[in-house]
């Protein structure tokens, strides 16, 4: 579903996986994109579909958080990446949400937070 309703956009999705409290993205952006504008299209796409789907029927409406995280991957590293967010649940059953931020952080630095 993801993959085509990003085509739609001309937004390439390679992965997408998450947890109840967030979700992995692996993009591909093209020259004529910048992150911000691909990460307001997915979230608002996502939510449309999420809410008029009544996924969340016990909890409400989805509703993004302002923040995001983002860093980029050589060539080399998508298929790492790839499974990476293929194993999320499997990941997140021993580690929370500021567990991984703050390994994402100790490695490649703050500098890939933003805010839409």
């Amino acid at each position: 579903m993801y993959r085509r309703s990003g085509r739609r956009r001309g937004i390439r999705i390679v992965a997408m996986n998450g947890v109840e409290d967030h979700v992995h993205c692996l993009v591909q952006l093209l020259a004529s994109q910048n992150l911000l504008q691909v990460m307001k299209s997915i979230r608002g796409s996502a939510a449309a579909w999420i809410n008029e789907s009544k996924l969340l029927t016990l909890t409400g409406e989805l509703e993004w958080e302002d923040d995001f995280w983002a860093a980029s991957v050589s060539p080399s590293g998508v298929k790492q990446v790839v499974e990476y967010i293929g194993k999320q649940e499997e990941y997140h059953r021993t580690k929370t949400l500021e567990n991984e931020l703050e390994i994402f952080e100790k490695f490649l630095g703050p500098q890939g937070s933003g805010k839409i």
